[in-house]
């Protein structure tokens, strides 16, 4: 982390490392190839799981949406015609635009579902993107000719009625934010967010940018060429990862994951190519059997899928994953409210658990061991807020901050415990089952109740606790999990059987 912080410190004053030699060992991983059925790709998307989605045209001419060596999810042999690029979340949901034969074109998921097609306003779509709350995000224009940015089934984010004239395909993190590249009325082309917040644009020493990549903590990145004519890698309003003052000429769009690591295609002034991490920390080059290189997608783990045209002409999709480090990990720093308010929540990660609450917002967890991946996942819960649930890469000092929930549906049924002293610090058993909404679908939660918790995350989404009465003799339900509102909700022991129904993040108001 050290020699990371350094690159960044170091591009901040204009000074850029590029070291020429990897930080981080990379096993790489070929997925599927033009050797066989497939004659060509495009955009391969990777999830946290390390599944790989990609378009493919087969050598019959069939067009497709498969994942990993060639499992199809979709191709042309029946309603479709052809596919764009697609996008798979961690619920293995692929979303992708495509035409039918019909001339309809549309967003789709998995083996057709729609989403949103030209039937109704829209008559062209881009590419769109899924999150891990099944939300879809994409550029349309309608048959009045407006362009605009939305999501679901025609869900207006932005469009061209107000002061934008055109926009490119969106990114979309898991908590709903979109961000865009788009040209405003008077010219100026900048990179915005949600319904227009800017994060960078032309009217000062940027010339035009490339589209943007954005992770859960909102940070965006993009490639961007200066006034001056610089090259470069840039975040936010304007921090320099990297550029070509240095051994770089020029650079393809980034990516960037949860924990921060940015990943791109570069070609160096040699006239090599490669793939980088941060200020220029190689992952492969070009002096093996890899010619060139265009990188379209990264997870919370560090895995960076690629697309590579070889020396011998044949082209494939290489998943580049990081080896994975033994060293422990320590995990400190405070939960704070967007106010800079400390908090008092819980922090979870590897089986281990503090309380941020003596005082209000520090917290400390230490020699934490890693995922078999190298990863540790940091869960953060507080009553009131949406979970932040990060997968880091190694050890870091740093401030969580939270978001208030809001306003939310609630799909359970009220309960008003009853008030018995004479039951407090008696043990019960709790169970009950973790629902999405009025469904029977099962959600993934961590579960607690008087200082114990349990995780929903088997097949069913059931949870059960041995767990000791308050001084009223009830108990305090909670359960959070990524990407949905959480639900509180206090009982007594003649209520000790209760499933419970969790609400979008993206209901909320």
């Amino acid at each position: 982390m050290k020699t990371r912080f350094l690159g960044y410190l170091l591009a901040a004053f204009g000074l850029v490392v590029s070291s020429g030699n990897p930080v981080a060992a990379y096993t790489l991983t070929r997925i599927a190839d033009d050797s066989g059925q497939f004659a060509a790709f495009s955009g391969p998307s990777i999830n946290n799981n390390g599944t790989v989605c990609y378009q493919a045209i087969l050598n019959d001419g069939v067009q497709g949406i498969y994942t990993g060596a060639g499992t199809k999810i979709i191709d042309s042999t029946g309603l479709f015609l052809s596919f764009g690029t697609p996008s798979i979340n961690d619920n293995n949901t692929v979303s992708y635009q495509a035409v039918l034969d019909s001339g309809v074109s549309g967003i789709y998921e998995n083996a057709g579902s729609k989403v949103v097609d030209s039937n109704g306003a829209f008559f062209q779509f881009s590419n769109p993107s899924i999150n891990n709350i099944d939300m879809v995000a994409y550029r349309a224009v309608t048959g009045a000719g407006i362009d605009g940015i939305y999501s679901g089934a025609g869900n207006k984010v932005v469009d061209s009625s107000s002061m934008f004239s055109g926009f490119n395909e969106p990114a979309l993190n898991n908590n709903g934010l979109v961000a865009y590249r788009a040209v405003l009325d008077s010219g100026v082309e900048g990179i915005y967010t949600d319904a227009g917040a800017k994060v960078v644009d032309s009217n000062g020493t940027f010339f035009s940018f490339s589209n943007p990549s954005v992770n859960d903590s909102a940070t965006v990145v993009y490639a961007a060429t200066l006034d001056s004519g610089t090259k470069g890698v840039f975040m936010g309003a304007g921090t320099r990862v990297t550029d070509d003052s240095g051994p770089f000429f020029d650079f393809g769009q980034p990516v960037i994951n949860t924990s921060g690591l940015i990943a791109y295609n570069a070609i160096l002034d040699t006239g090599e190519e490669g793939i980088y991490t941060g200020a220029g920390d190689l992952v492969v080059d070009s002096r093996g059997a890899f010619k060139s290189f265009a990188v379209t997608s990264i997870n919370d783990v560090g895995q960076i899928v690629f697309v590579t045209q070889m020396d011998d002409g044949s082209s494939a999709i290489y998943i580049a994953t990081p080896d994975t480090p033994d060293t422990p990990v320590d995990l400190t720093g405070t939960v704070n409210t967007a106010g800079s308010t400390g908090l008092c929540a819980m922090v979870l990660a590897s089986g281990r658990y503090d309380f941020s609450c003596n005082p209000n917002g520090p917290f400390s967890l230490l020699d934490l061991p890693r995922e078999s991946n190298g990863t540790v996942k940091r869960q953060v819960y507080a009553d009131g807020f949406f979970p932040e649930v990060a997968i880091l890469s190694g050890s870091v000092d740093e401030t969580v901050l939270m978001t208030p929930s809001g306003s939310c549906p609630d799909y359970n049924q009220p309960y008003n415990p009853g008030v018995f002293p004479g039951s407090a610090g008696k043990w019960i058993d709790v169970s009950g089952n973790v629902r999405l909404k009025n469904t029977e679908t099962p959600v993934c939660a961590m579960v607690l109740a008087n200082g114990q918790y349990t995780f929903s995350c088997d097949s069913t989404g059931s949870y059960a606790l041995n767990i000791p009465l308050d001084s009223n003799g009830q108990f305090k339900l909670q359960v959070y999990a990524d990407g949905f509102a959480p639900s509180i909700q206090k009982f007594d022991e003649f209520s000790v059987v209760n499933d419970v129904r969790l609400a979008r993040a993206a209901e909320c108001q």
